[in-house]
């Protein structure tokens, strides 16, 4: 079964994201089975979606600066999915300026999203922080809420035992120009191992009509506002600091 665009505009409505919305997406498009068209439908029916008020945003992340290569926001790929990489190609998108956690955005809220840029990836003048000012939403289209990147936003405003503030200094490409940059982390602490584990936030928010859900082919679509799932993260942790996380001790 070939699913077409007009399946894939009908998903996205049930999921309550309306025009003027600023949306971050996770996605693995390949969960739904063959799409005609690719990505670019996803995209197209998305800003469909949003209209010209509404902002698109979508990660691009890449985790090669962790390991000593040169980050060039033009050149760096993203590797978090074809969706994602080809999102990051358009003309009209711009990427938020970080190393590691970057986002490509597109649509009227574009400059305040990549203006101003943090050196840290999770922290309260992070692009995260900025999700959660705006009110944006959440959409997960093939993938669960064990990708949703904003937990660690509240994990290191929560200060969780299993993560601690780190450094990564290397190189970085600016107006063309290589530069010296370092870039401050909420990382996992590998002593403990912590492997995210969100099955009983994701049931809990579902079950409640926080999030919403939708099917489109072998796949799940799933979207919810950021203030809502960043109040349920905390709660969780408020309740016991390890409610998200297996870790190999505690």
């Amino acid at each position: 079964m070939i699913i077409k665009e007009s399946q894939v505009f009908d998903s996205l409505q049930n999921l309550g994201i309306q025009s003027g919305d600023s949306l971050m997406v996770h996605s693995f498009i390949g969960a739904f089975g063959r799409i005609d068209g690719g990505p670019e439908v996803f995209i197209n029916a998305l800003l469909k979606i949003l209209g010209h008020k509404g902002t698109l945003i979508v990660p691009t992340y890449n985790y090669d600066f962790c390991s000593g290569k040169t980050y060039d926001p033009k050149k760096s790929p993203s590797q978090v999915g074809q969706l994602s990489e080809y999102f990051r190609k358009l003309s009209s998108t711009q990427r938020s300026f970080h190393p590691v956690y970057s986002h490509a955005v597109m649509g009227a809220k574009q400059k305040f999203y990549c203006q101003n840029p943090s050196s840290s990836a999770f922290g309260e003048d992070s692009f995260f922080s900025k999700l959660f000012f705006d009110k944006a939403k959440l959409l997960f289209m093939g993938v669960d809420f064990q990708v949703a990147t904003i937990i660690h936003y509240v994990e290191e405003k929560f200060t969780v035992p299993y993560r601690f503030m780190k450094e990564f200094s290397g190189k970085v490409v600016e107006d063309d120009t290589e530069k010296d940059f370092t870039a401050r982390i909420y990382s996992r602490d590998l002593e403990l191992d912590p492997k995210l584990n969100t099955k009983k936030l994701q049931d809990f928010l579902i079950q409640n009509g926080v999030a919403k859900e939708s099917v489109l082919g072998r796949g799940k679509l799933m979207s919810v506002g950021v203030l809502e799932f960043c109040d349920c993260v905390l709660s969780f942790l408020q309740k016991n600091p390890y409610n998200l996380a297996e870790v190999s001790k505690s």
